[in-house]
This record gives structure tokens, C-alpha cells and sequence, in this order.
């Protein structure tokens, strides 16, 4: 198991790749509080970064039997879409 100390160097590691930088935003997306302890060491690690930091927290939308189509919990959702869109 990975300690949250191990996860937070990592995703730090991946955030120097990414080159974040001081005041930039990271908005974190996650659906039903999924992998909670990933988003929670991704926002650890951008606030050592000094970037502000934000998770969006969708409810997973359930297809109903028979339906084709690919629609994600963003689908239509336009408040999740420009608060996303704020990001960097």
C-alpha cells in the first residue's frame, strides 16, 4: 500500500513535468469521491507548488439498459464545465 507521503512526491514529480507554477489553478475531477486519496495528494501537492487548488465532485451518471451513446457525468453539466474551464 502507498503511503499518502509517497503518493503526494509523486504527484508532485508529475506536477514539476506539467510545469505548475505559483498561482496557477488545478481543478482536481473526480465522480462519487472516487480515488479520494489521489485527489487528496494531487491537491496537497499543487498547494506546495503554491497553485490554487480545486476538486469538482460529480455524481456518476448511470446509463439505462439498452441506451448507446458515450455521456460522461460532464455531459451537459455546464456550472461543472466552466468551473473546470477556469483552470490552467
Amino acid at each position: 500500500m502507498t503511503s499518502q507521503f509517497e503518493l503526494v512526491n509523486t504527484f508532485k514529480a508529475v506536477l514539476e513535468l506539467c510545469e505548475l507554477k505559483q498561482g496557477e489553478t488545478l481543478a482536481v475531477l473526480t465522480e462519487n469521491g472516487e480515488r479520494a486519496t489521489y485527489a487528496d495528494a494531487y491537491m496537497v501537492a499543487a498547494s506546495e507548488f503554491g497553485a490554487n487548488v480545486f476538486q469538482v465532485n460529480l455524481t456518476k451518471k448511470m446509463l439505462k439498459p439498452g441506451t448507446r451513446g458515450k455521456t460522461t457525468s460532464l455531459t451537459n453539466n455546464r456550472p461543472a464545465i466552466k468551473a473546470l474551464q477556469s483552470a490552467n
